[in-house]
């Protein structure tokens, strides 16, 4: 169920209806992307006090596929990028690139 939902009362299990846009119209989170506490800093920084939202599928990953869709999700991403994060918000968007890339990788094996 889609629900636009206080950044305060965002859960774990929560995926992004709506790609999440800066107010100079950047995206800084894709729509798909799976909420983790991280993102809470982005949305403080940037004054973003609710978000669309609706929860993943129950079976989104299996703790034992984990650390190997993580392990995946990096190499992937280390294949698109050309830097390493050197700085705090540099890491929070690494990580948010990772999750992303977790529920795409899910997603294509659904297909």
């Amino acid at each position: 169920m889609l629900k636009n939902i206080p950044i305060e009362n965002l859960k774990e299990g929560m995926v992004f209806s709506d790609s999440i846009i800066n107010k100079y119209g950047q995206v800084l989170i894709s729509a798909g992307t799976l909420f983790n506490l991280r993102h809470l800093s982005l949305f403080r920084t940037w004054g973003i006090g609710n978000v669309s939202v609706h929860y993943a599928n129950e079976n989104y990953i299996e703790e034992s596929e984990n650390e190997e869709l993580k392990k995946l999700a990096i190499e992937r991403l280390k294949r698109r990028l050309l830097w390493e994060p050197t700085n705090k918000i540099e890491y929070d968007i690494y990580n948010m690139a990772i999750s992303k890339l977790m529920f795409d990788i899910v997603n294509e094996k659904g297909n």
